[in-house]
């Protein structure tokens, strides 16, 4: 499947010495196995924010899948770059409910601002792009017992739990979806291509 990645900033070498287990880690925790790229969807949305006489723009992209990861601010459209790939994430909401988080990110941001100079407050988001953002993943372990590390590939910095548990759950769809096409059929299933 063709689509439109955010530049990378983190090599597959860098990816490697970040995940890779050093010093007592080495020693006693499971080894790194295997590290792939993967690519979450993002819908980027330009914001116009009306409150009393003052308006202001901003652009905002939010993950296509949930909704729930963090929410990137961009100056402009950012650089993209078109490839294949099949460890891609697929957007599981609609443009209306991503449009909807894109909103009420904005209105918890205007609202921490101060609650008592909100004033005739009008919210418009409207889609300007759809792009992947990439990660790396260090899978740790062997057999069940894998253990799964996410690196930012844009900011170079280790995701939490959120994306960890996103990636496992289209893992687990994933390896579902090859064990029922197998049984449909003997071929191969569909697996986690590694970089």
């Amino acid at each position: 499947m063709m689509i439109r990645i955010l530049r990378a900033n983190v090599s597959r070498e860098a990816a490697l010495a970040e995940l890779e287990p050093g010093g007592l880690r080495r020693l006693v925790g499971p080894p790194l196995r295997k590290l792939a790229e993967i690519y979450i969807p993002f819908r980027l949305y330009r914001v116009v924010v009306t409150n009393a006489e003052r308006r202001e723009e901003k652009m905002f992209a939010v993950d296509g899948v949930r909704g729930n990861l963090d929410v990137f601010e961009f100056e402009s459209a950012p650089e993209t770059d078109e490839m294949a790939s099949k460890n891609t994430i697929p957007a599981g909401m609609s443009l209306e409910k991503s449009a909807e988080a894109a909103s009420d990110y904005v209105r918890r941001i205007v609202f921490k601002k101060g609650f008592f100079k909100v004033k005739e407050l009008k919210i418009e988001p409207e889609l300007v792009a759809e792009f992947h953002y990439p990660y790396w993943v260090g899978f740790y372990g062997a057999g069940e017992m894998v253990t799964l590390e996410v690196l930012d590939a844009v900011r170079r910095r280790k995701e939490g739990a959120k994306v960890r548990e996103l990636v496992r759950e289209w893992l687990g769809a994933e390896a579902a979806e090859g064990q029922q096409s197998s049984a449909n059929r003997s071929g191969g299933s569909r697996i986690l291509g590694g970089t």
